[in-house]
């Protein structure tokens, strides 16, 4: 079940966020560094959209908005518990957020993404962008808004496009 998150959710949020980044096998000074983007207060849940997944009434991941000027929206969060990670919890996330936005005027989605997670970013028709900044961790990306949600995914068209033997890798 997905619904909106509420301030008093934001403790479970942030554990859910650590676990989820742990996950990747950061070390935990790294973590350390992180823990002012990692960590969910109540203020942020009262004053952004936001939207948790849960699994017998316990929250298992959640997704998170800020913006919508001039129909620009961010995708500042979605993170989904280990042990629930590759059952469409992320997905069923990220169409909450899209919808959000887009029900909202939203034309484009960005979002900086962990290396780890482009693969997922792609199926959800996200590009890379142009500009990466060495120091930072993340990737970003953006999705246009304008085009269906169920449209194929980018890397199947790309692999789709290439003569056989020279696929995209």
């Amino acid at each position: 079940m997905i619904r909106r998150a509420s301030p008093r959710d934001a403790d479970a949020l942030t554990g859910i966020a650590f676990a989820a980044k742990r996950h990747w096998g950061y070390r935990e000074a790294q973590i350390a560094a992180w823990a002012g983007q990692l960590t969910i207060t109540p203020e942020q849940l009262r004053y952004r959209p936001a939207f948790v997944a849960e699994s017998g009434g316990v929250p298992v991941g959640f997704s998170a908005l800020r913006g919508g000027e001039s129909g620009g929206w961010e995708l500042t969060d979605l993170w989904v518990l280990p042990a629930f990670m590759g059952n469409g919890i992320g997905a069923a996330l990220f169409g909450a957020a899209r919808a959000h936005a887009t029900a909202r005027g939203g034309v484009r989605l960005s979002l900086e993404s962990d290396p780890h997670a482009v693969g997922f970013y792609e199926e959800k028709m996200a590009r890379s962008g142009i500009y990466r900044d060495p120091s930072s961790h993340t990737i970003p990306m953006r999705v246009d808004l304008r085009q269906r949600a169920d449209a194929e995914p980018i890397r199947r068209r790309i692999d789709n496009a290439w003569p056989p033997g020279l696929a995209a890798a």
